[in-house]
């Protein structure tokens, strides 16, 4: 649980290091301006399912609560042979760090605007998961980011009320002049950022409850000789109870 500029890269070449979850992209898009290795509050069968080398940090971001940080939108897919014990692939996983630490991060969130982002899981040579997070700045000169242009074709998208229950709504979202991109960028700009968007989720909001954003039909090109295919995702363990409230039954799948 120790702080350091510049060291993790380097610590990764000790014997006895196994990287399970490597966050390049992260490092590409980002300033990074501080990394602290931090420790992991796992179940068993997350533990036994990172020793397979099966998770991803693509989307993940950690987040102060109360005092304390926790790792949010990483995904440890199940372990197959933990049946009835096992655990939420996306649930929110807490980080292990010193007292200092955890102010120093917080100082650099609440008064600097920085953003703490995942860039390794790692068992350590006593065989303890590990992580690696760091206080950065996003680079706007690299990455994805969208930005307005005066002489850009416009861009539209539709929505629509499917349900309600109680402080949640199901609504549908189809991007007319682009693909699910465009539906977080137009979601950012009206002051409702995507949870767990790492290029768009720090937005200013607007306020209301949190958005949830999961892509349903997708439409995956093949080549240019083929057309594309269009695929149905099924719906996330941690969005069901909430779409389940607002009259969405899972037989519809």
């Amino acid at each position: 649980m120790s702080s350091k500029s510049g060291g993790a890269k380097a610590a990764r070449k000790q014997v006895g290091i196994k990287v399970v979850a490597d966050n390049r992209r992260a490092r590409y898009e980002y300033e990074i301006l501080q990394t602290f290795e931090a420790g992991l509050a796992l179940q068993g069968s997350e533990v036994k399912s990172l020793r397979e080398g099966r998770t991803n940090l693509a989307e993940a971001y950690a987040t102060m609560k109360k005092g304390e940080l926790f790792l949010l939108n990483s995904n440890i897919p199940e372990y197959r042979e933990a049946n009835r014990f096992n655990h939420d692939p996306k649930r929110p996983r807490k980080l292990l760090l010193h007292s200092k630490e955890i102010q120093k991060l917080s100082v650099g969130i609440t008064r600097e605007g920085l953003t703490i982002i995942p860039l390794k899981i790692f068992f350590n040579p006593r065989g303890r998961a590990k992580i690696d997070i760091a206080l950065a700045k996003r680079d706007d000169t690299r990455g994805w980011w969208m930005k307005a242009d005066s002489h850009g074709l416009p861009s539209a998208s539709t929505w629509k009320v499917m349900g309600r229950g109680p402080g949640v709504t199901w609504l549908a979202l189809e991007p007319l002049t682009g693909r699910t991109h465009q539906l977080r960028v137009h979601c950012a700009e009206m002051g409702w950022p995507v949870i767990g968007d790492n290029i768009y989720g720090k937005a200013p909001r607007a306020g209301g409850p949190p958005l949830h954003l999961h892509s349903r039909e997708v439409t995956v090109p093949i080549s240019k000789n083929k057309p594309p295919v269009k695929v149905t995702a099924p719906v996330p363990v941690t969005m069901r109870e909430k779409l389940g409230a607002c009259g969405w039954k899972e037989t519809g799948e």
